[in-house]
């Protein structure tokens, strides 16, 4: 349900008001009517649409940080459903991305694979290398290509809490030198310290950047037209590696 969210949030246009921002995910919606979601989620959509903006800033950042400095960077993603970055993005950074890795659940990248094939951006998906797990089994490989930057923007909502922590331990220990984007859950009170710096430290990593956007009410005209849907709250966070694991 949740990849099928993203497919909407990314690819549907919805008159002048929201237009697609991915033209993979217009081109699904078009041509696979059985992937548009069955129960409108104008909130969720509104959230994914401003995550996945926030998400390519920070990609963005990151691929001309390493240009400046002369790096080259893999694009890993991890549990990104149906998002398609290597057509979106990393076209225009192909001097720094060296290689993009899809890591997801068979089911999944056995159906993208099977409506993929007959688009024109098959030969684009040809290229992106892909690794079949199941969640449990998620995680990065260091790879001489470059240094792994990794995509996790969907953790909070495909992991439980523990799996999530498991994770980001297992890709600071296989890939010591990655960058990771996180979505993680939205505090819930002031005194909410599940996800805290304290807490990302203790499994490897020093946070970066550390982004929180509030919930928004939807905005409704005097007769009752919906100018501007709600949305939930949200945390995004750039991880990078702790000098040490001991320290």
């Amino acid at each position: 349900m949740l990849a099928k969210w993203s497919l909407y949030a990314l690819g549907a246009t919805e008159g002048k008001r929201t237009q697609a921002t991915d033209a993979v995910a217009a081109w699904l919606l078009r041509h696979h009517p059985s992937l548009l979601p069955s129960v409108p989620q104008p909130e969720v959509f509104s959230t994914i649409r401003v995550r996945t903006e926030l998400v390519d800033r920070m990609v963005t950042d990151l691929i001309d940080r390493a240009r400046n400095a002369r790096q080259k960077m893999v694009l890993w993603s991890i549990g990104g459903g149906f998002d398609s970055r290597w057509h979106r993005l990393v076209p225009e950074h192909t001097d720094v991305v060296s290689e993009v890795i899809e890591v997801e659940s068979p089911s999944i990248l056995e159906l993208k694979a099977k409506l993929l094939t007959p688009s024109p951006y098959i030969g684009s998906w040809m290229r992106v290398g892909r690794v079949e797990a199941e969640e449990a089994d998620w995680t990065v490989r260091a790879r001489h290509k470059g240094i792994p930057l990794v995509v996790l923007e969907a953790g909070a909502g495909r992991l439980e809490e523990g799996a999530l922590g498991l994770l980001l331990q297992r890709i600071r220990y296989d890939a010591p030198d990655a960058k990771v984007i996180v979505g993680l859950p939205a505090d819930t009170g002031v005194r909410d310290r599940r996800w805290s710096q304290h807490r990302l430290a203790g499994l490897g990593w020093r946070v970066e950047e550390d982004i929180r956007v509030a919930a928004r009410s939807r905005l409704v005209a005097p007769g009752g037209r919906e100018m501007s849907p709600g949305m939930y709250p949200f945390r995004l966070a750039l991880l990078s590696p702790r000098e040490s694991l001991q320290s």
